[in-house]
This record gives structure tokens, C-alpha cells and sequence, in this order.
């Protein structure tokens, strides 16, 4: 077989400069015939024909969807504060029971109603702010990475600008991108507790019985005296509130052995009729401060004579007869100066007729008074050879402090 070869025949002006033809070549189109703008794009239009815009402008971006978040989160923070600061929560009655479940419920709302904002404002603005970019290059490629991971969250934010802080390349950036998840976290944070419901915003007022904690320290004043302060002579007086609060309990037949209400030197009234455990409420009740000074009353006389017999009936509730118990009732009259006045103080003492010592030790643990009763410390009543201590007191009657 005979082949036979002929070579292109190629005038001489037909070649450049690098001995090519350039009749023969055409310009082909690109793969991506819409980057390099071909003569003829395939929709139509010239190469030299501006392309509209893919992005809207940058105006109309702030007023979609993304602004308009940013607006309402700004508006329901100031809403809270507002309410926070002018305090107007404390109009709302709500029910002892149901105060710190409404506070509970109030706080989730409050947060998720931020945490949905926060969500969606991130996942609008996350697009955008990751293709900005792109719009100011040529860049460098770890400005590009920083700027972009950045928007993955406040802890890749932290982590970018820390970088940025050791090697400095896009600081500006990572500051601003760190503010701003700073700034969407402190709002949702702090929204679950500006407003909130006292957890007792409810009163319920009922008038109870009150019984007398301890007696006042004014056995010793004469009434009309017009006396403002403790006179010197009281600086030695004894006054025992301990007792007194046990003779009160036994002279209302309660037998008490426990002192409720006891503070120091301060006694509170205590309620007679017991608070639902379920309640939680408090009750305002008056207490009488005590400031006790041991000693004797100065320059007293004290006389005791015997006044009458008499029986006291010891049947109980259920009909069943028991010995009635005797007793002697006996005056007793203390007589002493009170700076220009002279002092005469009297009670009737009743007394258990009995060899048992038991019931002996009453006299000195009580007094039945009539009115007002004092005694002295360590006086020796010879018709009883019972030494004892007592007290000042005088019933039915608290001075508040």
C-alpha cells in the first residue's frame, strides 16, 4: 500500500509570529459559558450586556427577615426591663400555693422565647455572613477560614479570637463576631429572670386568740405616778419571767412545761388556735422584752397572816369522786418606799393543806393573785418554814418594746 502525505498548504501571511495559524482557530466555548461570557450566551445575550445582580442589594437585605428578628429581640429585652425596673410584676395576686411553680413556668417562657430567637437569627444570619466575604477578594486564605468558622458559634468565635489575639490577621472581625454571639447569649441568660413573681404576693388576714407570753414589769408602779422611766430604786429588784410564764400556764389550767415563743430575753405571744400545716402563713403578734436584775426589793415590810380554809372539789369530768384537797389562803402585804411614795402591795396566797412535799413545793411555784403579786427572795414565812423564791408578775397585761 503506498500512503502519500501532503503538508497543510500555509501562506506566509497567514502566520504569527509563532509560526501557528491563526485563521483556523476559534474561540470555543467554556464549560461554564455563563462566567466567561461568551459572544452568544446560550440565553441570548451579549457578552457586552451587564448580567443583573445575583444578591439583592445591601439595602434591602436589612429589611428582611434577619433585621426584623434582630428588632423583636430588642424590643421584648427592653419590654422586661421595663417591667423589671418600674417593679409591676407585684401586682400580680398569685396564690401561696402556686408561687414558685408560676415562677418556674414564667422563667422557661421567658428563656425559650429568647433561645427561639437566638436559633433563628443565627441560622439566617449564618449564610450571609459566611458568602460576605467572598465580595472583598482577593484575600488571604486564613482571613477566609477565620471569618467563616467564626459564624459556627460563640465557642468557635472564643477560639478565633484568641487565635487572633496570638497571631493577629482578621482581630477586627473575630472581636465583632465574638460581641455578637456575647450579646445574643447575655439577652437569653438574663430574660429568665428580670420578671419575676414575689413568692408571697398574698395576704390572708384571720383574727386568732393569743395567749399572754410573759407579764410586764409594772407591779411596783403605782397607777397615776406619771413615772416615765425606771426609777433607781428597781436597780436591785428580782423579776423572774421563767416562772412567771410557768404560773400563767397554771393559772389558765394548762400544766406547760414548754415555753414557745421564747427568744433571749424576748417572749413572743403564742397563738392558742394551731396554723394547717399546709398554711405557710405568719401572724403578727405583740412580745415583751425582759432585762432581769437580780437582788431585793429596798427597805420592804412583808407581813403574811392567815386568812380562811376552805375546800377545793377534785371531781373529774367523768363523775368519779376523789378527796378534795384543803387549802389555807393566806394574805400576804409587802410595804415599800417608792422615791415619795409609800407603797402597800397585797395577794392572797393559797396554799395546799398537806404533809406530802410534792404538793408542799406549790407555794413556791405560784401564786393566785387577785390583782397584783410580789414576794421577796429567800424570806422565811414561819407559819410554813418554806424558803422560796418568787417572782413579779402581774396577769393580763404586755407592754410592747
Amino acid at each position: 500500500m503506498a500512503a502519500r502525505y501532503s503538508a497543510l498548504d500555509v501562506q506566509k501571511g497567514d502566520l504569527d509570529i509563532g509560526g501557528f495559524p491563526t485563521t483556523s482557530w476559534s474561540t470555543l466555548p467554556s464549560f461554564d459559558s455563563e462566567t466567561l461570557s461568551p459572544k452568544d450566551g446560550k440565553h441570548g445575550i451579549s457578552g457586552n450586556e451587564e448580567r443583573p445582580s445575583r444578591w439583592p442589594s445591601s439595602f434591602t437585605r436589612l429589611t428582611l427577615l434577619p433585621m426584623i428578628l434582630h428588632i423583636a429581640v430588642l424590643v421584648f429585652y427592653i419590654a422586661l426591663c421595663v417591667v423589671w425596673i418600674t417593679g409591676a410584676e407585684s401586682n400580680i395576686r398569685v396564690a401561696l400555693t402556686s408561687a414558685s411553680r408560676i415562677q418556674t413556668w414564667l422563667n422557661l417562657y421567658s428563656h425559650f422565647i429568647m433561645l427561639a430567637f437566638s436559633t433563628a437569627i443565627v441560622a439566617l444570619m449564618q449564610p450571609i455572613a459566611t458568602r460576605s466575604p467572598f465580595g472583598n477578594l482577593p484575600q488571604p486564605l486564613t482571613s477566609l477560614s477565620d471569618k467563616i468558622s467564626s459564624w459556627s458559634g460563640l465557642g468557635s468565635a472564643l477560639r478565633n479570637l484568641y487565635h487572633n489575639l496570638c497571631f493577629p490577621a482578621t482581630l477586627g472581625n473575630a472581636i465583632l463576631t465574638t460581641a455578637y454571639f456575647s450579646t445574643l447569649s447575655g439577652l437569653g441568660i438574663s430574660s429568665s429572670f428580670l420578671f419575676n413573681v414575689p413568692a408571697i404576693n398574698e395576704t390572708i388576714s384571720t383574727n386568732v386568740s393569743t395567749r399572754i407570753g410573759s407579764p410586764a414589769v409594772v407591779g411596783f408602779v403605782p397607777p397615776g405616778s406619771n413615772l416615765f422611766a425606771m426609777p433607781t430604786n428597781f436597780t436591785n429588784l428580782t423579776f423572774d419571767w421563767y416562772r412567771s410564764g410557768m404560773s400563767i400556764g397554771m393559772l389558765t389550767s394548762d400544766n406547760t412545761t414548754v415555753y414557745p415563743g421564747l427568744s433571749a430575753n424576748r417572749v413572743y405571744d403564742t397563738l392558742l388556735r394551731a396554723m394547717p400545716p399546709s398554711s405557710n402563713a405568719s401572724a403578727m403578734v405583740p412580745y415583751t422584752d425582759y432585762n432581769v436584775k437580780c437582788g431585793s426589793v429596798p427597805r420592804a415590810e412583808v407581813s403574811a397572816s392567815f386568812y380562811s380554809s376552805y375546800s377545793e372539789d377534785n371531781s373529774e369530768d367523768s363523775g368519779t369522786s376523789v378527796a378534795d384537797i384543803m387549802r389555807n389562803s393566806t394574805l400576804l402585804d409587802i410595804q415599800y418606799p417608792l422615791s415619795s411614795y409609800d407603797m402597800e402591795l397585797w395577794d392572797y396566797l393559797s396554799i395546799p393543806y398537806s404533809s406530802d412535799a410534792i404538793l408542799d413545793d406549790a407555794v413556791g411555784r405560784l401564786w393566785q393573785p387577785a390583782g397584783r403579786c410580789v414576794s421577796l427572795t429567800n424570806q422565811t414565812f414561819s407559819n410554813f418554814n418554806q424558803q422560796t423564791s418568787y417572782c413579779v408578775y402581774q396577769t393580763a397585761q404586755t407592754y410592747m418594746v
